[in-house]
């Protein structure tokens, strides 16, 4: 079912409503677990002067530099337009949902000459996720990509593998990077936020509130152990330290499989402990979940593949590193919340100029069940700018002069919600996944300069500043220049003709 509607209630009041039901559990290119996941039921209520929005909603920021999100989720939203005194026009806004995804963004390995199939894998190396329809976006080189078959790309959302068409050149260099959302089912996760926006004509004032929070008391599939929740309070933003064993103490059933438990001595004749399949009733009262962790990072491996699952190995490390690629241990999911708000003002000082300036404090706490490491939460993030438009020049017949001049500072702590600077912006100053990883502080300069008459007749130039601390400090040189020389002639015009 795809039911549209549209009408007036009354004579100032406006509905209109997409429903859509599927009877097979499927979305584009691939299919869902839940279908209740990806159905849309979207209902909206509004007039001239207000919106309020039910359903599946599309969340995004308007007026802010530093906040930025796109977010599909259920919930409500409500806007608000209307006058204040002294000739002001305000708009505000505010939301409640819960989410349905998380986002995240990662550098996908290449083959020399291969399409695909890639697995695409969360952001803790997770290999088996559910990207959200739709919310995908492909950069290759720097380059946005398309989906579809006599496009760019095709995804399976439900297996999480893209695969490119040949309209694309895959080679070892290629650069490719993927922002998506994906299901995460370890919390009940919210989002909560607000912005205001009011205008006089002259100064234009702007405020944010953004929240993204997990419900650590209602984990979706699993009830903590008193032990679990002390380690997860004990490792703080070490969340990759809240590693537990797997293993359920059970009394012998023929139908499963079971393992033994077994004691050996390492190299250093210290003892350890291990565990052996068996089917010795005396013996076999254990039954162990197993994780694939990748090859070297593991104690175990398959062996044999029966009727009722597999049966893994224990496999003796050599020089204390492992040699398997399965594990016992399983991460525990840690909840964690972030939030950012933002205020900030833009001024005309004229009819070509105008000032602005804005400043975001934000916040981020990796493990809300730990108090553990929660000095360097908060950060701070602040600009300021001039900029001039469309200013005629007496000495340049035709052109008009355009420039822009920002100060920008990031503090060590200052963390974004979803990445809001252009794919490539890193890469360009000679940064690795490996420099960013470490938090720092950061300051950017940039001014640039435009004299421009048409498209074929103009000139740019820009110098851009950037410090990181103890990682870079380096400036940036940009110049184009467009000049026609001559008549312009229209080739096309005169083929036609």
């Amino acid at each position: 079912m795809n039911l549209q509607l549209e009408g007036s209630i009354s004579d100032n009041l406006k509905i209109r409503a997409s429903i859509t039901d599927q009877n097979v559990p499927f979305q584009p290119e691939g299919n869902t677990q839940q279908i209740q996941d990806f159905d849309n039921v979207l209902i909206e209520l509004y007039n001239d002067d207000f919106s309020l929005a039910a359903g599946d909603v599309v969340l995004q920021q308007r007026e802010s530099q530093f906040l930025r999100y796109y977010k599909n989720v259920q919930g409500l939203q409500f806007t608000s337009n209307y006058k204040m005194k002294g000739n002001w026009k305000a708009s505000s806004q505010g939301f409640a949902s819960i989410a349905k995804g998380k986002f995240a963004s990662i550098q996908l390995p290449i083959l020399e000459g291969v399409l695909g199939p890639y697995r695409i894998q969360g952001p803790q190396n997770e290999r088996f996720v559910i990207i959200m329809a739709n919310s995908e976006r492909v950069f290759l080189d720097g380059k946005q990509l398309q989906r579809g078959f006599n496009a760019d790309y095709v995804i399976d959302y439900n297996q999480a593998e893209i695969t490119f068409t040949p309209n694309v050149l895959i080679t070892q260099y290629s650069r490719v990077r993927v922002d998506f959302e994906y299901a995460e089912r370890n919390y009940s996760r919210s989002i909560l936020g607000a912005n205001h926006t009011q205008s006089n004509g002259s100064v234009d004032v702007y405020m944010n509130y953004y929240q993204e929070k997990d419900n650590r008391n209602r984990p979706l599939f699993t009830e903590f152990s008193q032990e679990e929740l002390r380690l997860l309070a004990s490792v703080g933003d070490q969340t990759e330290n809240a590693f537990i064993p797997r293993i359920d103490s059970v009394a012998f059933d023929q139908n499963r499989i079971l393992y033994q438990k077994i004691q050996g001595f390492d190299s250093q004749g210290e003892p350890f402990i291990y565990y052996e399949y068996s089917t010795d009733p005396e013996l076999a009262h254990f039954a162990l979940s197993f994780s694939q962790v990748g090859l070297g990072n593991g104690d175990y491996r398959r062996k044999s593949q029966l009727a009722n699952g597999t049966v893994y190995e224990y496999v003796t490390p050599v020089n204390g590193q492992p040699q398997g690629d399965y594990s016992i241990l399983s991460q525990l999911a840690s909840p964690d919340s972030k939030r950012m708000v933002t205020a900030g003002t833009r001024v005309k000082l004229g009819s070509h100029e105008k000032v602005y300036t804005e400043l975001a404090l934000s916040s981020l706490d990796k493990n809300l069940f730990s108090d553990l490491d929660d000095a360097d939460n908060q950060g701070l993030g602040w600009k300021i700018g001039l900029e001039s438009e469309n200013r005629k020049l007496k000495w340049l017949d035709g052109y008009q002069f355009s420039g822009q001049t920002e100060l920008e500072y990031n503090s060590t702590n200052f963390k974004f919600i979803d990445r809001f600077r252009y794919i490539e912006f890193d890469r360009d100053w000679g940064l690795t996944q490996e420099d960013l990883q470490l938090a720092a502080q950061e300051q950017f300069f940039w001014t640039q300069v435009s004299l421009t008459k048409d498209q074929s007749n103009r000139f740019d130039y820009r110098v851009y500043l950037r410090n990181r601390k103890n990682v870079l400090n380096g400036s940036q040189h940009t110049a184009n220049w467009n000049l026609q020389l001559g008549k312009r002639i229209d080739l096309r015009q005169e083929f036609l003709n």
